[in-house]
């Protein structure tokens, strides 16, 4: 086959694709700090904070299906079941989520010292946050939410 014809060939079957976009993402995020509070005549501070993701596809996949209804690779043209093709874009949609933080900061010691105890991806999601594709070499890689974490800050003022 010719330059000209493979050149047709794909841009036919370009035509033919059905790829799957990410949509316009519905993020939806917020935080709410409250007025200083006094514990044992020190200043406490809280604040949460989360993060809303609607589903969302992780990298655009393409197939088209011939006249016969044969499932195709939109890129290598090779072949794939109906189950393959549903498989794969089902896992390569995120899932919505919500994602949530948490912190507490008390001021000490004529205001020299504050003391931050925090807590970040409280609802422990594990989801996948990005992919990369390149189906031509077989290569995909995916990125993990961090998981739950919990720690303490101090900071001193001199």
């Amino acid at each position: 086959m010719g330059d000209r014809a493979a050149r047709a060939e794909m841009e036919a079957r370009r035509e033919r694709a059905i790829v799957r976009q990410p949509p316009n993402p519905g993020e939806y995020v917020g935080a709410r700090s409250f007025s200083p509070l006094l514990v044992l005549n020190q200043k406490l501070n809280l604040r949460a904070d989360f993060a809303y993701q609607s589903s969302q596809t992780l990298y655009p996949t393409g197939f088209y299906q011939d006249a016969a209804g044969v499932w195709h690779d939109a890129t290598t043209g090779l072949v794939y079941s109906a189950a393959d093709v549903a498989g794969t874009n089902a896992a390569n949609t995120g899932k919505a989520h919500i994602l949530v933080n948490a912190s507490g900061t008390l001021t000490l010691l004529e205001d020299k010292l504050d003391v931050t105890v925090w807590g970040k991806n409280l609802t422990n999601l594990g989801d996948y946050v990005n992919a990369l594709a390149i189906p031509q070499l077989g290569f995909v890689r995916s990125v993990l939410r961090e998981p739950r974490t919990y720690g303490v800050t101090a900071t001193v003022r001199f």
